[in-house]
């Protein structure tokens, strides 16, 4: 049984080779290839980028004779709900229920507080949405994964982008055509992702 626990900040490394070692290990399993060619160095980003927007918000599995990570899943508080993060178990710990328990953790963190769990999930990676289905999670819209090829060089622009802080009282004033995902099918094989909750 493995003990579930904040990540340290001194664990950062190996939250990120966690990451690197699980997505690469799915990739190549299910699609021939390595993401994370660069290796785990390139996964740094998502410990780094994640405890600086919700410190404290990942939970560890670790192994209690190793001390090794297990598994890590992030997780973001919001005022309406807890959003599931990346979730990730190391390939030599697959098939023990850690999934399913960083999974429980987050999910009994958010019934405490009186908050649904929501997520977005890649239909094409069974494994997850068959764990968050089985959890209890159901499918709420559906869209199309799509990639979008962009030129070897692109092209000057004179426009000026402006980003400014988001917040629930500007979220209305966002055109809801622009921002509700639309039901569609899969079409010839393509994956489909969706926004499921709890």
């Amino acid at each position: 049984m493995p003990l579930l626990r904040p990540l340290r900040p001194d664990e950062h490394d190996a939250a990120a080779a966690l990451i690197c070692a699980s997505t690469n290990a799915w990739y190549q399993r299910n699609r021939g290839f390595e993401i994370f060619t660069a290796g785990p160095a390139s996964c740094r980003l998502f410990p780094d980028v994640y405890e600086s927007l919700d410190p404290g918000c990942c939970v560890v599995a670790e192994d209690p004779d190793s001390h090794r990570l297990m598994g890590s899943c992030f997780y973001h508080p919001r005022d309406t709900h807890v959003s599931l993060g990346i979730m990730n178990v190391h390939p030599e710990f697959c098939g023990r229920g850690v999934a399913s328990q960083l999974l429980r953790h987050i999910t009994t963190l958010a019934d405490a507080q009186g908050k649904p769990t929501r997520l977005v999930s890649s239909a094409m990676n069974l494994d997850s949405f068959s764990l968050y289905t089985r959890a209890g999670f159901t499918p709420r819209a559906v869209y199309q994964d799509m990639i979008v090829p962009s030129p070897a060089t692109l092209p000057e622009t004179t426009a000026t982008v402006v980003v400014s802080p988001a917040s629930l009282s500007t979220a209305n004033t966002v055109p809801m055509s622009s921002t509700t995902a639309r039901p569609t099918r899969t079409l010839n094989g393509f994956a489909a992702s969706c926004v499921t909750s709890k």
